[in-house]
């Protein structure tokens, strides 16, 4: 039967074609699994290998489908965390491949890595789409810590050890503060706040990528605009700053559909609700 432990390891039945005997008990600690987070956003990359490392769990990050690809033939990772949407390829089309490969694909696998949805989405269906794909668990966007822990329970039950490692107050209207909050119990001590550094990665990506988006309205690139305006969303959403975040996934939406006249005024509202969203962020630096 499966334990879970107070210190977080797990005590799971080993499969025999693992190589250990039938029944045979191994503890499995957050320490002892490889994870691989694949989100093209840098600002969502940055939040869930901070919430891992408080967890225990040590963690390395890529961008598209294709790097995970590339990855799983270096390394043999147990977890993967999986953005749904992704340039390249996306977290539908990579996971189909792993699943549909074997093991004689990824010769590092001792067995097959258990895999978690990551999603903006939460809509009737997305759930079953994820599971249709081969994904073994769901989380969605903006991440909180909970639920992130419970699904990496749920996970070390399935997996085995990894293999020897090879060489809001006044903003309170325009940022959720139980995101900012939980953003800064992530804190070691004796570190710096890992909110101020979020805050400068999203700023500094923000400002050119709405200029882009501006550039694209101008051009009729509506895709172009749609585009932006999904890796926005994603990274205002996990600074809580969810009035930009459905701004953009509204806009997303309309640059998809060619719809440039509803998209233009929607811009405008991105623009001025970004303008707040920057004065309340840089007076969360100053706390």
């Amino acid at each position: 039967m499966d334990v879970l432990s107070p210190s977080g390891a797990v005590s799971a039945s080993v499969d025999p074609d693992d190589g250990a005997q039938a029944g045979q008990v191994v503890l499995v600690r957050p320490k002892d699994v490889r994870v691989l987070i694949a989100e093209d956003n840098t600002v969502n990359q940055r939040v869930v290998l901070k919430q891992l490392a408080k967890l225990g769990f040590a963690a390395d990050a890529v961008a598209n489908g294709l790097e995970v690809l590339s990855a799983l033939q270096r390394v043999p990772y147990n977890i993967i965390i999986m953005d749904c949407q992704m340039p390249e390829m996306d977290g539908y089309e990579v996971t189909r491949r792993i699943r549909g490969s074997g093991r004689e694909s990824y010769i590092h696998l001792r067995s097959a890595p258990y895999i978690v949805a990551l999603t903006a989405n939460a809509l009737p269906g997305d759930r079953e789409r994820c599971f249709e794909a081969g994904m073994n668990d769901y989380l969605t966007k903006p991440l909180r810590r909970g639920d992130l822990e419970a699904v990496l329970q749920r996970a070390l039950l399935k997996v085995g050890p990894a293999a020897p490692a090879a060489p809001l107050e006044s903003s309170g209207e325009v940022l959720d503060r139980s995101i900012l909050d939980g953003l800064r119990e992530l804190r070691e001590p004796d570190q710096p706040d890992p909110l101020v550094e979020l805050i400068e990665l999203f700023l500094r990506d923000a400002r050119p990528r709405l200029e882009r988006m501006s550039a694209a309205a101008q051009a009729g690139d509506w895709p172009g605009l749609g585009a932006n305006a999904h890796s926005l969303k994603g990274s205002a959403n996990n600074l809580g700053a969810r009035r930009l975040s459905s701004l953009c996934a509204t806009l997303e939406k309309q640059g998809k559909a060619n719809d440039g006249a509803q998209a233009s005024a929607t811009l405008a509202e991105v623009q001025s609700e970004f303008e707040k969203v920057e004065l309340a962020l840089k007076d969360e630096q100053q706390k």
